[in-house]
């Protein structure tokens, strides 16, 4: 619940703000927020999506931005194991 708790703040930071997690090149007013939940091993990927819709979902109903939120395993993404874990060590922005 805790770290729900982090999510929740996180997005509702993020859709007050101008600008996102998104490269200072293409952020602006209208820019999307994706978070990644970054989690350790064993969970269940659906069970903790359906959390985050939950958590997300009267933050979203407020906001102009779209939000998106995808847990991850934390070891797939501290090794970078797709471009999109790579590219959010790179440019997005930490929210612990």
């Amino acid at each position: 619940m805790e770290t729900m708790k982090k999510v929740w703040d996180a997005a509702a930071d993020a859709s007050s703000a101008s600008t996102t997690t998104c490269t200072p090149y293409q952020a602006d007013a209208m820019s999307d927020i994706d978070l990644l939940v970054l989690l350790n091993q064993p969970f269940d990927y659906f069970s903790e999506l359906w959390q985050l819709i939950e958590v997300l979902d009267p933050i979203q109903l407020q906001s102009d931005h779209l939000i998106s939120a995808k847990p991850v395993l934390f070891n797939e993404f501290e090794d970078g194991a797709i471009q999109l874990y790579r590219n959010a060590k790179r440019e997005g922005i930490l929210v612990a």
